[in-house]
């Protein structure tokens, strides 16, 4: 019995290291996992920033909607929208800022959390037909997002009311594309 006696220590003394090892290597225990992630490309319409753009503009509207920029997240975003050419110019809303140079102008403005904004142009009776392009920026603290849409600038007149693309006073135009007489 008495040898049992003389084991007990150092059986104590194993069993204490043995107990502090596995706690400490407890603490710099890792292992890796595999983590799903997914990435979907979507329309314009179903963006973080959504955007509405309008497909055609006639020649000699005023106050015609461009686009329509809705910010569906909880924080406000900057918005930057470039025009260029003297043929076209913004409308610009409440609380919109435009900045004009020799041949562009750039609108500014700040969409806030969970609202939508128009912007508006007015293109002269002498606009070229065809796409035009302009330049879109949207920053917020979170993401930036850039990009170029176009407009289709058509013949004919504006509405009577200068609101939107409309069919204008003369119809014919209408029904021809654009190509009857006094169309421009």
């Amino acid at each position: 019995m008495r040898s049992l006696g003389r084991l007990r220590i150092p059986l104590v003394i194993l069993a204490v290291v043995l107990s502090v090892s596995v706690v400490s290597s407890a603490g710099s225990l890792s292992f890796t996992a595999d983590r799903q992630a997914g990435l979907d490309v979507v329309d314009d319409a179903d963006g973080i920033v959504s955007l509405d753009k309008t497909g055609e503009i006639r020649k000699g509207s005023n106050d015609a909607l461009l686009t329509e920029v809705t910010n569906p997240t909880g924080n406000s975003v900057e918005l930057e929208v470039r025009i260029s050419g003297t043929d076209w110019s913004f409308s610009p809303g409440p609380e919109q800022t435009v900045t004009t140079t020799s041949s562009d102008e750039t609108l500014r403005t700040t969409v806030d959390g969970s609202s939508t904004v128009e912007i508006r142009v007015n293109v002269t009776n002498n606009a070229a037909k065809g796409d035009r392009p302009y330049d879109m920026t949207v920053q917020s603290p979170d993401f930036d997002w850039e990009k170029t849409p176009t407009v289709d600038i058509v013949a004919g007149q504006g509405p009577p009311d200068g609101k939107g693309p409309g069919s204008g006073d003369n119809p014919a135009c209408e029904k021809s594309g654009g190509n009857a007489a006094g169309c421009s």
